[in-house]
């Protein structure tokens, strides 16, 4: 996740994308990451694989809103995510909480 940003000057996303990949794996993040940049307009392929194009995308969009507006588009993302799983009605509500209490600790990060 870290090759990802570039460096370590953005910790909140780094946080809050490393806790997705240790529960989802790579692809399952990478796709997150792609429509959370795609809110923006980036119009990157949502196929999982972190290439430089979605990298230099990423490091644009932190430079341009800053980390605390990507982490918005980033929890909104990765919650549905969550809610389009087929085990969301058994899960999900302990996915959400993971997920916010992610974000409360990435938050604080950023």
């Amino acid at each position: 996740v870290r090759s990802w940003l570039g460096s370590d000057a953005y910790p909140g996303v780094e946080f809050i994308l490393r806790d997705h990949y240790f529960n989802s794996g790579s692809r399952n993040t990478g796709k997150i990451l792609q429509r959370a940049l795609n809110i923006n307009g980036a119009g990157l392929v949502v196929d999982g694989i972190v290439g430089p194009r979605t990298r230099q995308e990423l490091q644009d969009q932190l430079a341009a809103t800053g980390e605390a507006v990507f982490l918005v588009g980033l929890q909104e993302k990765r919650q549905a995510f969550y809610r389009s799983c087929k085990q969301f009605s058994v899960f999900g509500k302990g996915w959400l909480n993971r997920c916010d209490d992610a974000f409360s600790v990435a938050q604080e990060l950023a």
